[in-house]
């Protein structure tokens, strides 16, 4: 992690010692428009779906947001900070991912385990068997 924000550092200090500004503002105009439109059609998916997955797919697109801020605004000011910055919103969703990930783990296990108490229920009522009988 640290050898990646060093080499991002020195990536972002011999740009800027070169003097070479890497985008106009003209250009970081659009690309702000650019993002802002890809968020807004992200949200308007996510307004499709329904509860628990609506509020995962809200949290991915303000993520997936964020890094494309981040990263925009590494191109234009390149610097350390940025480049810190950049790599903090790829680290946080990176954590969501394994949070989203572990979650739905569970609830799949959950959902096997529901499924297959409803065969067996479904198999002793087909053959006549009940458990309950003592």
């Amino acid at each position: 992690m640290k050898q990646h924000l060093f080499a991002i550092a020195i990536a972002s200090a011999l740009l800027a010692l070169t003097g070479v500004q890497a985008m106009t503002k003209d250009e970081y105009r659009v690309a702000c428009c650019a993002i802002e439109a890809r968020y807004q059609g992200a949200k308007d998916r996510c307004d499709t779906l329904a509860e628990d997955a609506k509020d995962f797919c809200m949290v991915q697109a303000q993520q997936a947001n964020a890094i494309a801020r981040a990263e925009l605004e590494q191109l234009y000011r390149p610097s350390p900070a940025n480049a810190r910055k950049v790599n903090e919103a790829r680290t946080a969703a990176a954590a969501l991912e394994i949070r989203i990930d572990a979650s739905a783990a569970p609830v799949s296990a959950a959902a096997d385990t529901c499924e297959h108490g409803k065969n067996a229920e479904h198999d002793m009522a087909t053959t006549g068997f009940n458990i309950n009988k003592g």
